[in-house]
């Protein structure tokens, strides 16, 4: 139930990112293509016609000479980011970096934060159903979530649980948690009730990334076609300025 669960949101995910990654992919390719071929036949008709290029015109240039200079190295570049990605993402200090930074990301990142606190509460709520106590659960929770500010702070919560500690408190210690799920661990504790409050706690977080996961799609798709039109107007206005001149 855990994995196939998992499984959804990854689709989830991937249907919302697919839209906004293919404009982006394509808003990429059609600057590549702009500032390579199309600038530079402009460039060529202005200098034979001696035409004094505009502000904007001259920084557009400027532009397509760095790409045309650079290109090469920006494609390896890129290339060498990806891999390095693929490469480090096991390593435990790209894990902590890399996830405090996904974390940080306007938009993105509370929702990234959701979706992995939605696994954690599945989780133990299959795991309290199945009647394993809140601690026990915690500790194989931990070598399910592989998520590094998720991951530590249940080991640290685990620690301090052991210690003595109440569990809200020690939720309560760690950002990445809302008040939400703190307060309902209180009454949870107070009304020895910890499986139907993971129960409830799923049910609204489920729904909670759902909907977030419908606006974001909705909030990015129209907001990158505006930013593909844009840079594209801005290449074109550039180069016909000089010729309203």
């Amino acid at each position: 139930e855990y994995y196939t669960r998992r499984n959804e949101q990854k689709r989830q995910i991937v249907s919302s990112l697919t839209y906004p990654l293919i404009v982006l992919f394509t808003a990429f390719l059609v600057v590549f293509f702009m500032l390579k071929y199309v600038v530079p036949m402009f460039e060529d008709i202005f200098k034979q016609n001696q035409v004094e290029l505009p502000f904007l015109t001259k920084v557009i240039v400027k532009f397509s000479h760095l790409l045309e200079q650079n290109g090469l190295i920006f494609i390896i570049s890129m290339l060498a980011v990806i891999f390095g990605i693929r490469f480090f993402r096991k390593k435990l200090w790209f894990r902590k970096y890399g996830g405090e930074l996904l974390l940080n990301f306007p938009v993105v990142g509370n929702y990234i934060r959701k979706v992995y606190l939605t696994r954690f509460i599945h989780t133990m709520m299959l795991l309290t159903n199945s009647k394993i106590p809140v601690i026990n659960g915690l500790s194989m929770v931990i070598k399910m979530v592989d998520f590094y500010p998720l991951q530590n702070s249940l080991k640290e919560i685990e620690e301090e649980i052991l210690k003595g500690e109440r569990m809200s408190t020690s939720f309560s210690k760690h950002k990445i948690f809302d008040k939400k799920i703190i307060a309902l661990l209180k009454v949870a504790e107070e009304t020895n009730q910890t499986e139907f409050i993971f129960q409830r706690l799923y049910d609204q977080y489920s729904k909670e990334v759902e909907y977030q996961s419908k606006a974001i799609t909705n909030f990015l798709n129209p907001l990158l076609t505006l930013m593909v039109g844009f840079i594209v107007g801005i290449i074109l206005i550039a180069m016909y300025l000089p010729m309203f001149k």
